[in-house]
Protein backbone atom coordinates (compact mmCIF):
# COMPACT_ATOMS: atom_id res chain seq x y z
CA UNK A 1 0.00 0.00 0.00
CA UNK A 2 1.20 3.55 -0.07
CA UNK A 3 1.34 6.08 2.60
CA UNK A 4 0.70 9.35 1.64
CA UNK A 5 2.00 10.37 5.20
CA UNK A 6 -0.76 13.58 6.13
CA UNK A 7 -1.66 11.84 9.41
CA UNK A 8 2.47 12.40 10.45
CA UNK A 9 4.04 14.84 12.55
CA UNK A 10 6.63 16.54 11.19
CA UNK A 11 8.46 15.82 8.99
CA UNK A 12 5.95 14.12 7.15
CA UNK A 13 7.14 11.30 4.48
CA UNK A 14 5.49 9.53 1.68
CA UNK A 15 6.47 5.84 1.82
CA UNK A 16 5.31 2.30 0.55
CA UNK A 17 4.44 -0.45 3.45
CA UNK A 18 4.02 -4.26 3.08
CA UNK A 19 1.91 -5.76 5.57
CA UNK A 20 0.66 -9.41 6.57
CA UNK A 21 -2.79 -9.58 7.69
CA UNK A 22 -3.80 -12.22 10.81
CA UNK A 23 -7.53 -12.40 10.03
CA UNK A 24 -7.90 -14.95 13.20
CA UNK A 25 -6.18 -12.60 15.59
CA UNK A 26 -7.33 -9.60 13.45
CA UNK A 27 -4.40 -8.30 13.28
CA UNK A 28 -1.84 -6.49 10.59
CA UNK A 29 1.94 -6.50 11.06
CA UNK A 30 4.43 -4.08 8.89
CA UNK A 31 7.06 -6.35 7.50
CA UNK A 32 8.62 -3.40 4.73
CA UNK A 33 8.93 -0.26 4.25
CA UNK A 34 10.83 2.49 2.10
CA UNK A 35 11.80 6.29 2.55
CA UNK A 36 13.47 7.65 -0.32
CA UNK A 37 16.52 9.76 -0.04
CA UNK A 38 16.19 13.28 0.69
CA UNK A 39 16.19 15.22 -2.43
CA UNK A 40 18.14 18.50 -2.51
CA UNK A 41 17.31 18.43 1.26
CA UNK A 42 13.67 17.95 0.93
CA UNK A 43 11.05 14.67 2.15
CA UNK A 44 9.63 12.76 -0.61
CA UNK A 45 6.20 13.63 0.18
CA UNK A 46 2.99 13.81 -1.82
CA UNK A 47 -0.34 15.46 -0.32
CA UNK A 48 -2.81 13.29 -2.48
CA UNK A 49 -2.51 10.28 -4.58
CA UNK A 50 -0.02 7.81 -5.21
CA UNK A 51 0.26 3.85 -5.17
CA UNK A 52 2.62 0.93 -4.78
CA UNK A 53 3.66 -2.15 -7.25
CA UNK A 54 5.36 -5.34 -6.75
CA UNK A 55 6.71 -6.01 -9.81
CA UNK A 56 7.26 -9.79 -11.04
CA UNK A 57 11.10 -9.44 -10.45
CA UNK A 58 10.88 -8.37 -6.89
CA UNK A 59 11.36 -4.98 -7.56
CA UNK A 60 8.72 -2.44 -6.16
CA UNK A 61 6.95 0.34 -8.36
CA UNK A 62 6.25 3.57 -6.46
CA UNK A 63 3.72 6.46 -7.88
CA UNK A 64 4.48 9.41 -5.95
CA UNK A 65 1.24 11.22 -7.31
CA UNK A 66 1.41 14.83 -7.04
CA UNK A 67 4.98 16.15 -4.68
CA UNK A 68 4.57 19.14 -2.98
CA UNK A 69 7.89 20.29 -4.00
CA UNK A 70 8.39 21.28 -7.69
CA UNK A 71 11.29 18.98 -9.05
CA UNK A 72 10.35 15.70 -6.84
CA UNK A 73 10.62 12.29 -8.84
CA UNK A 74 6.52 11.97 -9.77
CA UNK A 75 7.83 7.61 -10.36
CA UNK A 76 10.66 5.77 -8.67
CA UNK A 77 11.60 1.55 -9.19
CA UNK A 78 13.64 0.01 -6.67
CA UNK A 79 14.80 -2.82 -6.34
CA UNK A 80 15.10 -6.15 -3.64
CA UNK A 81 17.93 -4.18 -1.68
CA UNK A 82 16.04 -0.75 -1.59
CA UNK A 83 18.66 0.44 -4.02
CA UNK A 84 16.73 3.40 -6.98
CA UNK A 85 17.02 1.21 -10.75
CA UNK A 86 14.74 3.96 -12.35
CA UNK A 87 12.87 7.43 -11.53
CA UNK A 88 11.44 10.02 -13.71
CA UNK A 89 9.84 13.43 -13.38
CA UNK A 90 7.27 15.71 -14.85
CA UNK A 91 8.67 18.88 -16.97
CA UNK A 92 5.68 20.42 -15.35
CA UNK A 93 5.13 20.54 -11.74
CA UNK A 94 1.26 20.54 -12.32
CA UNK A 95 1.17 16.78 -14.11
CA UNK A 96 0.54 13.97 -11.63
CA UNK A 97 0.14 10.17 -11.54
CA UNK A 98 -3.11 8.76 -9.73
CA UNK A 99 -1.81 5.28 -10.11
CA UNK A 100 1.49 4.30 -11.82
CA UNK A 101 1.75 0.92 -13.43
CA UNK A 102 4.66 -1.08 -15.59
CA UNK A 103 3.69 -3.59 -18.18
CA UNK A 104 5.62 -5.11 -21.14
CA UNK A 105 4.68 -3.29 -23.79
CA UNK A 106 3.12 -4.16 -27.03
CA UNK A 107 4.16 -2.26 -30.19
CA UNK A 108 1.01 -3.19 -31.63
CA UNK A 109 -1.04 -1.02 -29.98
CA UNK A 110 -4.32 -1.26 -31.88
CA UNK A 111 -7.65 -2.75 -31.73
CA UNK A 112 -6.72 -6.29 -33.70
CA UNK A 113 -9.52 -6.85 -36.22
CA UNK A 114 -11.57 -9.87 -35.19
CA UNK A 115 -12.71 -12.14 -37.90
CA UNK A 116 -15.37 -15.07 -35.96
CA UNK A 117 -18.48 -16.43 -37.03
CA UNK A 118 -18.23 -13.65 -40.41
CA UNK A 119 -18.03 -10.92 -37.56
CA UNK A 120 -15.51 -8.01 -37.65
CA UNK A 121 -14.87 -5.22 -35.20
CA UNK A 122 -12.70 -2.44 -36.09
CA UNK A 123 -12.04 0.52 -34.05
CA UNK A 124 -9.75 3.38 -35.90
CA UNK A 125 -8.38 5.72 -35.88
CA UNK A 126 -5.99 4.26 -32.72
CA UNK A 127 -4.55 5.38 -31.26
CA UNK A 128 -6.37 8.96 -31.45
CA UNK A 129 -7.73 11.86 -29.28
CA UNK A 130 -10.76 10.48 -27.92
CA UNK A 131 -12.53 10.53 -31.33
CA UNK A 132 -13.12 6.84 -32.15
CA UNK A 133 -14.89 5.29 -35.51
CA UNK A 134 -16.33 1.97 -33.86
CA UNK A 135 -17.08 -1.05 -37.13
CA UNK A 136 -18.44 -3.99 -36.24
CA UNK A 137 -19.66 -6.37 -39.39
CA UNK A 138 -22.56 -8.37 -37.98
CA UNK A 139 -24.28 -11.53 -39.38
CA UNK A 140 -27.71 -10.64 -38.26
CA UNK A 141 -29.14 -7.24 -36.98
CA UNK A 142 -28.95 -7.29 -32.72
CA UNK A 143 -28.99 -5.29 -30.10
CA UNK A 144 -24.86 -4.66 -29.11
CA UNK A 145 -23.85 -3.77 -25.92
CA UNK A 146 -20.08 -1.04 -25.90
CA UNK A 147 -18.52 -0.65 -22.94
CA UNK A 148 -15.08 1.31 -21.73
CA UNK A 149 -12.95 -0.15 -19.36
CA UNK A 150 -9.92 2.16 -17.58
CA UNK A 151 -6.60 0.06 -16.19
CA UNK A 152 -8.55 -0.42 -12.76
CA UNK A 153 -11.73 -2.00 -14.15
CA UNK A 154 -14.03 0.85 -13.89
CA UNK A 155 -16.38 1.11 -16.39
CA UNK A 156 -16.27 5.32 -17.98
CA UNK A 157 -18.62 4.72 -20.47
CA UNK A 158 -21.34 2.46 -21.49
CA UNK A 159 -23.70 2.46 -24.73
CA UNK A 160 -26.71 -0.03 -26.29
CA UNK A 161 -26.57 -0.18 -30.13
CA UNK A 162 -29.16 -1.49 -32.34
CA UNK A 163 -27.21 -2.49 -35.05
CA UNK A 164 -28.54 -3.98 -38.83
CA UNK A 165 -27.02 -7.27 -40.29
CA UNK A 166 -24.13 -6.14 -42.25
CA UNK A 167 -21.40 -3.67 -41.53
CA UNK A 168 -22.31 -0.40 -39.21
CA UNK A 169 -19.98 2.39 -38.29
CA UNK A 170 -20.58 5.00 -35.39
CA UNK A 171 -18.58 7.40 -33.98
CA UNK A 172 -17.20 7.04 -30.58
CA UNK A 173 -16.75 10.08 -28.35
CA UNK A 174 -14.40 9.68 -25.86
CA UNK A 175 -12.34 13.25 -25.80
CA UNK A 176 -13.31 13.81 -21.82
CA UNK A 177 -11.69 11.06 -20.50
CA UNK A 178 -8.15 11.01 -19.08
CA UNK A 179 -5.29 10.41 -21.53
CA UNK A 180 -4.24 6.65 -21.25
CA UNK A 181 -5.34 3.06 -21.99
CA UNK A 182 -8.62 1.38 -22.31
CA UNK A 183 -10.37 -1.63 -22.77
CA UNK A 184 -13.36 -1.80 -25.60
CA UNK A 185 -15.77 -5.00 -24.64
CA UNK A 186 -18.42 -5.17 -26.85
CA UNK A 187 -21.06 -7.96 -26.52
CA UNK A 188 -24.27 -9.05 -28.43
CA UNK A 189 -26.11 -12.69 -26.66
CA UNK A 190 -23.11 -15.35 -27.16
CA UNK A 191 -21.19 -12.81 -29.00
CA UNK A 192 -18.14 -10.72 -27.60
CA UNK A 193 -15.19 -9.03 -28.81
CA UNK A 194 -12.39 -6.61 -26.85
CA UNK A 195 -9.04 -4.88 -27.68
CA UNK A 196 -7.31 -2.09 -26.66
CA UNK A 197 -7.40 1.90 -27.41
CA UNK A 198 -5.73 4.62 -26.34
CA UNK A 199 -6.07 8.47 -25.81
CA UNK A 200 -3.39 10.51 -26.28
Amino acid sequence: MFDNGNSQAAPQVSKPKEYTLDETSMTANLVWTYTHPLVSGFNMYTKNQGSAMRLPNGNTLIGYGLPNIQGLPNGTEIDVNNEIVWEFRFKDSTEYTYRLYKFEWSPSVGVNDIDKSETNLQIFPNPSNGLFNLSINLPQAAEVSISIVNLLGEEVYSSIENYHSGMNTSALELTELNKGFYFVHISSGELKMSGRILIQ
